[in-house]
């Protein structure tokens, strides 16, 4: 079966879609056609359909978390006459099926894994997964995909480049090709085929989901398009490209030329400060789409994913895979301001499901997506039966970001449109409500503008993460990290410090209390920062119970942010807070004890 699998006579299409371009390149010579339809092919008219072979090989056996995972390889394109033989996975829940199935895509950098696989399996559909990236990390050649040298590793054509000369070119057709070994399996419902991808797979899976018709649901984690306007070395090295190469790219890969040509309905799942998913692209994508859609934001974090998020992605596949039930409307957020100047916020929710919480995350300042720092605010019902909830302002000229969300009983979390506004242009007489304050975290802060980094997938699942909270420690509520087993240490990221609403402490000490944590890293501005900051590193000694721990500016030396360490050569250290907008703090836990923070602020 080929990418036309739900069409007649797959090759005759070919035969015509080639006579057809063909005519079209022979109009557009003599100018019979106009611009805008003679530039408006691209490099898959040529590419599809693959007419080799599939030639699927089962080559080996493995178990994860008590799935059977069987290992194969198939051909995913041909390239110089050489077929290019995929390396995947695929594995199916116990029981004759046929079973609802995920072709699942892995980010960049990354593999087919056995938990990715075997995730999907345990939530009742059959999956298959291929390695797209290829030979790197030491991978033994037996369990990757070995492209040709052409491409290899290379996820862009090189500037003199033959069209598909790059490694997601032959990603996509080996994803496509995913989808007709799947066809093949006994297992798998060809009616209930959806696609799961993540980061560059993300990316990857807008094309699939627009090039193939077979697929029914879709789920894109980040990788969203818009590369050149990315603020990341990503979008630098596309603007650093030709003109003519750009528009290459885009006409053919990027998901803002096929967003609009999206087959199945679509749940774009992302984190709110992501840098290969910034909000403002997403939401021109998601403003693209005409296919059914919605979309699920974590706050705070960058590459990775609430459980929330997950098992949004896991009902979207539910709903339209299984046949679940129908699929909740976004929430929708109204501003409006009371009587006394506090500004307002009715979120609009569809409780077709049971409703766990509403409330709205809530950005303050002028911050570029990447920097903001997201509190969520808990709506509840007013007496008209509205979920109303007030929203503080540092100053009602400043703007303001916002999005509303909604958790079901189900644990997904569900989420409107992002929208940055000035309050005071768009509704009558806000005032200022919230005062600005020296302290970072006080003592009874709970989780929100604070995460647990985590890894890009959906793993490990919702009932196995840690999570932040909320504990009382001798007579103190602090933000515990909350695990069954002793974590031996953890990794926290908080950008309360991009808050509007925090004072910078300018050249004062950094004052810490931490609860049963070892050797501390506390780094400022890692990964992506403000233009003109840099990355500081602090390391100190804590210990059991409660430490205070005073850091004056002197603490803090710049590093690479590349080695972590500081550059050869120099010896320059933190001179004020102002261009701090993040601290990501990495510590050894104590051997027993309750790993917690307390309160952190400038004196």
């Amino acid at each position: 079966m080929s990418v036309y699998g739900s069409f007649t006579e797959p090759q005759e299409k070919g035969r015509v879609t080639r006579l057809t371009f063909g005519i079209l390149f022979l109009l557009s010579l003599f100018g019979m056609l106009s611009p805008v339809l003679a530039q408006s092919s691209t490099v898959w008219e040529e590419a599809l359909p693959i007419e080799a072979p599939l030639d699927i090989e089962w080559i080996g056996e493995m178990e994860h978390d008590g799935v059977p995972i069987r290992s194969l390889r198939y051909t995913g394109s041909v390239w110089k006459s050489e077929p290019q033989r995929v390396y995947a996975l695929y594995a199916q829940p116990e029981g004759e099926g046929p079973f609802p199935t995920i072709l699942q895509i892995h980010g960049g950098g990354q593999t087919c894994y056995p938990s990715n696989v075997a995730l999907f399996v345990k939530h009742g559909y059959a999956c298959l997964s291929f390695d797209w990236c290829g030979p790197r990390d030491n991978r033994s050649e037996s369990e990757i995909t070995m492209w040709h040298e052409d491409f290899r590793g290379e996820y862009m054509d090189p500037e003199d480049h033959e069209p598909g000369q790059n490694i997601v070119h032959h990603a996509i057709l080996a994803a496509i090709r995913g989808i007709d070994v799947l066809s093949e399996q006994p297992g798998v419902d060809q009616e209930r085929i959806g696609v799961q991808g993540i980061s560059w797979g993300g990316y990857i899976t807008w094309l699939v989901n627009a090039l193939d018709p077979r697929l029914k649901a879709a789920t894109p984690v980040y990788g969203i398009g818009g590369l050149e306007k990315q603020w990341s070395g990503i979008g630098e090295g596309v603007e650093n490209r030709s003109e003519k190469f750009q528009e290459y790219w885009k006409t053919n890969y990027d998901p803002a030329s096929y967003a609009d040509k999206q087959r199945s309905p679509v749940l774009f799942v992302n984190a709110s400060n992501d840098f290969f998913g910034q909000l403002d692209e997403c939401e021109a994508r998601m403003a693209q789409l005409t296919v059914s859609h919605r979309r699920t934001y974590g706050a705070n974090r960058m590459h990775s994913l609430d459980p929330e998020n997950v098992s949004a992605a896991m009902a979207w596949f539910d709903t339209h895979l299984k046949g679940d039930g129908a699929f909740p409307e976004a929430p929708k957020l109204v501003l409006s301001v009371k009587g006394d100047g506090v500004l307002v916020g009715i979120v609009k929710v569809d409780d077709s499901r049971p409703v766990k919480t509403v409330a709205v995350d809530l950005a303050r300042g002028p911050f570029h997506p990447l920097l903001k720092c997201w509190i969520r605010y808990e709506a509840s019902k007013n007496e008209s039966g509205e979920w109303e909830v007030e929203l503080p302002l540092v100053d009602s000229a400043q703007p303001i970001s916002t999005i509303p969300q909604v958790i079901y009983e189900d644990g997904a979390l569900l989420s409107g449109p992002f929208r940055e506004v000035v309050p005071g242009k768009v509704v009558a007489g806000p005032r200022a409500t919230a005062l600005t304050s020296d302290t970072i975290s006080d003592w009874d802060n709970g989780p929100p503008g604070w995460i647990i980094q985590t890894g890009t997938d959906f793993v490990p699942s919702p009932e196995n993460s840690p999570h932040l909270g909320l504990k009382e420690i001798d007579g103190h509520p602090a933000l515990v990290y909350d695990t069954e087993n002793p974590p031996g240490n953890i990794r926290l990221i908080t950008r309360l410090t991009a808050d509007a609403a925090r004072n910078k402490g300018n050249q004062r000490s950094l004052a810490i209390w931490t609860h049963d944590l070892g050797k501390i890293t506390l780094k400022t501005n890692q990964f992506l920062r403000q233009p003109g900051a840099e990355t500081h590193r602090c390391d100190f000694e804590a210990g059991e119970g409660w430490i205070k721990s005073v850091l004056p500016l002197d603490d803090f030396a710049l590093i690479d942010e590349g080695s972590g360490n500081p550059p050869e050569g120099v010896d320059e250290h933190l001179q004020n807070w102002n261009d701090v907008h993040l601290f990501e703090i990495a510590s050894e836990t104590t051997p027993k004890g309750t790993p917690a923070i307390g309160w952190i602020g400038w004196e």
